[in-house]
């Protein structure tokens, strides 16, 4: 439980860092929001396996929390590889 509580507080300040790095409003939302929705559920589920009756139920919860961790990370190195190929004014265009 320690270990997922500690890379969330890590992927929370890389994406507040990330935040105010991109310059656009629109591509920094649009880029971090799936990244903040992982984040948020991650945060959800360790709330909810720190309360769990048993520590089956807790097992699945860390391990959806995890998975949620995991895919923030990937989102938040897509997003830094965006950074370095089109820099910190990135513009997202689409209908």
């Amino acid at each position: 439980m320690e270990a997922i509580q500690s890379k969330l507080l890590v992927l929370s300040n890389v994406t507040s860092e990330v935040a105010k790095t991109i310059a656009n409003h629109e591509s920094r939302h649009f880029l971090l929001q799936p990244a903040l929705n992982c984040l948020s559920d991650a945060e959800y589920a360790l709330s909810f396996g720190t309360k769990a009756d048993s520590p089956e139920q807790a097992s699945m919860w860390f391990k959806m929390a995890d998975f949620q961790l995991r895919s923030a990370e990937i989102q938040l190195k897509h997003i830094h590889k965006m950074i370095a190929k089109y820099g910190v004014n990135l513009q997202i265009i689409g209908g």
